[in-house]
């Protein structure tokens, strides 16, 4: 008769239990430290937006530099040159024909006659500025080449941007850039120009800000670098070095991930791209899971192992020469597990203690 092992199926019980008990620690413990992680991973995003923010600003600092070097020398243009009657070259329009313009002064025609060959010559070794334009005060625009008609689109598009400027705000002396509406990607710096603190007219300038801003390298593919302005509005989109539809992007929800440029009324933001972010935080989260997860299953199999070896074998065979000596074989095994001889021989004892009682 074979005697039943309790201990075996307590032994599979046991088994079955610590691994679902493992699993079940391992993914606790994962949550717990992707949920820590959480806070660690904001600090790094905001790491990386500062990162950005300075090489944006390294990228966008020719061009302050640019405009204010302008503002000087156009300033002493002003002061210096010879009234004019004519323009040597390039023509003056009207941007917009619904008002009254005043046409350019004497003093206007006698620095752009100036100005004109020597700004040509600074943009030719500055690839980012595709071209520029004069906007005097009283609505009129100088544009150094003919029948440019995206020159007069900038230019009513600069007039109307500045009309509604707060009056504070137009008595400044600060740089700003608009998006043109005619050009998507291309930005216009609006330079003012002034000679003895009097407003004479404004330094209209293209600049191609999509090729400037891809060269700012992005940490993951499908990431997209926002640039918005100070009221939280898309001004350009670039995903994976191309310019992307801006009015895809919202920004006004974004303010605890926003990086401010220093010398620029603008904003940075990377979004990322959903599908890829949700792969990489379910990747992130099953590695932890796994990293829990190894070290716990080889304890795992080393404990079982080791029982199964040293107890569980052991006494298998304690109940195997305990059937054997109910059927009268008094040897019983003849191979005992190391450690387990003091009770293998306490129980023969008593097998033959219990033979001699049941003698006559």
């Amino acid at each position: 008769m074979k005697i039943n092992n309790p201990v075996q199926q307590e032994y599979f019980r046991l088994k079955k239990y610590s691994m679902l008990l493992i699993v079940l620690v391992a993914v606790l413990m994962a949550l717990l430290n992707y949920l820590w992680s959480r806070t660690d991973q904001q600090q790094n995003q905001q790491a990386y937006l500062s990162a950005l923010g300075k090489d944006v600003e390294h990228q966008l600092g020719p061009l302050l530099y640019f405009s204010r070097a302008q503002q000087r020398d156009i300033s002493g243009l002003l002061a210096t040159a010879e009234p004019a009657t004519e323009l040597a070259q390039g023509i003056a329009g009207v941007p917009d024909v619904s008002q009254s313009p005043l046409p350019l002064s004497a003093k206007e025609i006698g620095m752009l006659n100036l100005l004109t060959p020597q700004i040509g010559l600074q943009l030719r070794v500055m690839p980012f500025f595709q071209q520029w334009s004069y906007l005097s005060v009283g609505g009129s625009l100088y544009q150094p080449q003919q029948h440019d008609l995206n020159a007069m689109a900038v230019g009513a598009h600069a007039q109307s941007y500045l009309r509604a400027l707060p009056a504070l705000q137009q008595a400044s002396d600060e740089v700003l850039l608009i998006p043109p509406i005619s050009q998507p990607g291309y930005f216009v710096l609006i330079v003012p120009l002034r000679q003895a603190k009097l407003l004479h007219g404004y330094l209209l300038l293209t600049v191609d800000l999509t090729t400037m801003l891809q060269q700012v390298g992005l940490q993951h593919s499908g990431d997209s670098l926002l640039l918005l302005d100070q009221f939280g509005q898309v001004m350009l989109a670039v995903q994976d070095g191309r310019l992307a539809d801006a009015k895809l992007f919202d920004g006004l929800h974004q303010h605890d991930h926003l990086q401010t440029l220093e010398q620029w009324p603008l904003a940075l933001h990377v979004q990322h791209d959903a599908a890829t972010a949700r792969r990489f935080e379910v990747t992130r989260f099953l590695l932890q899971v796994a990293g829990y997860l190894l070290p716990l299953s080889l304890l795992y199999l080393f404990w079982f192992h080791r029982y199964k070896r040293k107890t569980m074998g052991p006494f298998g065979r304690q109940l195997t020469h305990i059937d054997r000596l109910l059927r009268d074989d008094l040897t019983g095994v003849r191979h005992i597990p190391t450690g387990w001889e003091e009770v293998f021989n306490l129980i023969r004892r008593l097998k033959l203690s219990g033979v001699e009682k049941r003698e006559p």
